[in-house]
C-alpha cells in the first residue's frame, strides 16, 4: 500500500550556496535527536487526530464491518508501516515515559 508523504522535502544536490548537511551531529548518542522535532510532532497529532475522526466516521457509517470493541485483536495482528514521524513521535513518547524508569 502507497500513502502519500506527509512532509515534502524537495530533493537539492549541493552547493555552494547550498551544502549538504553535516550528519556527524546526527550520531552523537544511542536515541538523542539533534534537532527540535516539535513542529514535526505537532503537524503529526493534528493528523492522527483528523485520521481518528476520519475512522470514527466510517465506523458508524458502517458498523457491520468495522466492528472494533474491546478484547478485539485484529489491528494487533495486522502489517502496518510507520512513517518516520511516527516512528520518532513513538520513540519519544516512551522515552517520556519511561524516563528514568527500568524497561522490562
Amino acid at each position: 500500500m502507497h500513502h502519500a508523504p506527509m512532509f515534502h522535502v524537495k530533493h537539492r544536490e549541493p552547493t555552494a550556496r547550498h551544502p549538504a548537511p553535516d550528519l556527524t551531529a546526527v550520531n552523537r548518542g544511542y536515541g538523542q535527536m539533534c534537532f527540535d522535532p516539535t513542529p514535526f510532532f505537532e503537524q503529526y497529532v493534528v493528523f492522527a487526530y483528523r485520521a481518528q475522526n476520519a475512522f470514527n466516521r466510517v465506523e458508524q457509517s458502517h458498523s457491520d464491518s468495522v466492528r472494533c470493541k474491546e478484547g478485539c485483536d485484529d489491528c494487533c495482528f495486522a502489517l502496518f508501516d510507520l512513517t518516520l514521524v511516527e516512528a520518532l513521535y513513538i520513540n519519544d513518547r516512551f522515552n517520556r515515559a519511561f524516563n528514568g524508569n527500568k524497561r522490562n
